[in-house]
């Protein structure tokens, strides 16, 4: 009956016969089961192979009557299912905005183990750095050392001008060469501060993006899942409405029929049939929302969660920029507390007879290096207009002649 009303296809129903013989379930509750067809269909054809009314377990049913191709039956059952599939379509579009953002998700948890690589590099920056001031401390050790052998060989030389000539030429060279390595490494040290300053600059300029991103796609998300709610929630009332509507026919019809006294116990039926599936559409419609809720409530949950790892790797950056600031200072602070001892252990009046000295400062085309005859200027005084800084050994190895270091 079902197959030839054309409900159900002769393969759903070979499948369920097959079924049947297996199991000994009743045809009628296979057929529901695997979705073949509708409890209310399934009970219509009860009542017609009972030839009238018929109370079954999936309700009050009065049969079809006339003949088995009429059609219907099948119009019937498809606007039964109409409602069924528009919903599942609904849920099938929610699922892909749910894919979607939570590929969006993965392309944010990307970009913080990107800035995660940067920062890892920014520590193997600081750790060069604590490399390089370990290796010039040893450096200046080391010098030290010589600079302490040669004044005691000095010492020991007795009157012999020859040899006392030869360890100035050397301590002169050793403080030069010093000299050099300590203005390398400052500038050096100068060089991966401004490194680590201009990364960590781009590593917040980063966040703040990552932030304005995230914060477009939470509004984009917020308008997307209201535009879906009032959506679906236009499209349930209208559907409620059109379901009121043929309610209100329906009552129409049973007044009129039974004010002409013509099937009213049939169309009571069929009301009650209506008002049943009017019940279901209100409980799909609450299960809908309710469900659209638990998601937007996951999807907040999940961006809060993506802020916080944004807010807590700003914060290790600010830190990490906070400590390299900190070791910057503190070499520097060591370097100068070198340079003074290290000037601090020349003797006063050591090149006061000298007999030439060099001048070395900052010209129109570089720094410049001249040579003038007699005794250097001494600290504080004006050499052309420039002011003698220091006076110390020269800048070119081998050459003993003092240097006085001008600044304009």
């Amino acid at each position: 009956m079902l197959v030839s009303r054309g409900l159900i296809t002769p393969d759903q129903l070979e499948f369920a016969l097959t079924e049947q013989n297996a199991t000994g379930r009743p045809l009628g509750e296979i057929i529901v089961a695997r979705g073949f067809a509708a409890a209310p269909t399934i009970a219509q054809a009860l009542a017609t192979q009972h030839g009238g009314l018929l109370k079954t377990e999936y309700g009050f049913a009065t049969g079809w009557g006339g003949a088995p191709g009429a059609s219907a039956p099948a119009v019937e059952h498809d606007a039964m299912n109409q409602s069924e599939v528009t919903l599942r379509a609904s849920l099938e579009e929610h699922k892909a905005a749910l894919a979607a953002w939570q590929q969006a998700h993965a392309d944010l948890q990307a970009e913080l183990a990107a800035r995660k690589a940067s920062i890892d590099q920014l520590e193997a920056g600081a750790r060069s750095l604590e490399a390089a001031r370990v290796d010039l401390e040893r450096a200046l050790a080391a010098e030290v050392e010589r600079g302490a052998a040669l004044r005691a060989e000095l010492d020991g030389a007795g009157a012999s001008e020859s040899v006392r000539s030869e360890l100035e030429q050397r301590l002169a060279s050793a403080e030069a060469d010093s000299r050099q390595r300590l203005d390398a490494a400052q500038e050096e040290f100068a060089s991966a501060r401004a490194e680590l300053e201009t990364r960590l600059a781009q590593a917040h300029e980063r966040v703040a993006s990552l932030e304005g991103e995230l914060a477009a796609r939470e509004a984009t998300l917020e308008a997307a899942a209201t535009e879906r709610v009032e959506s679906a929630t236009t499209d349930l009332e209208r559907r409620l409405a059109e379901a009121h509507a043929h309610a209100a026919a329906l009552e129409a019809e049973l007044a009129r029929r039974d004010a002409e006294g013509d099937a009213a116990s049939q169309e009571r039926i069929a009301a009650a049939e209506l008002e049943q599936r009017l019940a279901e559409a209100h409980e799909r419609a609450a299960a809908l929302e309710a469900q659209l809720a638990e998601r937007d409530a996951v999807s907040q949950e999940r961006l809060d969660g993506a802020r916080s790892e944004f807010e807590a790797a700003r914060a290790e950056l600010e830190q990490r920029l906070a400590e390299a600031q900190e070791r910057v200072v503190s070499l520097e602070a060591e370097l100068a507390g070198r340079e003074t001892a290290v000037e601090a252990e020349v003797p006063d009046g050591r090149w006061d007879a000298a007999d030439a000295h060099l001048l070395f400062f900052l010209g129109t085309d570089g720094y410049e290096l001249v040579e003038r005859a007699g005794p250097p200027p001494p600290a504080g005084s004006s050499v052309d207009g420039r002011v003698v800084l220091r006076i110390a050994a020269g800048p070119v190895p081998g050459n003993a002649l003092p240097c006085a270091y001008l600044l304009d």
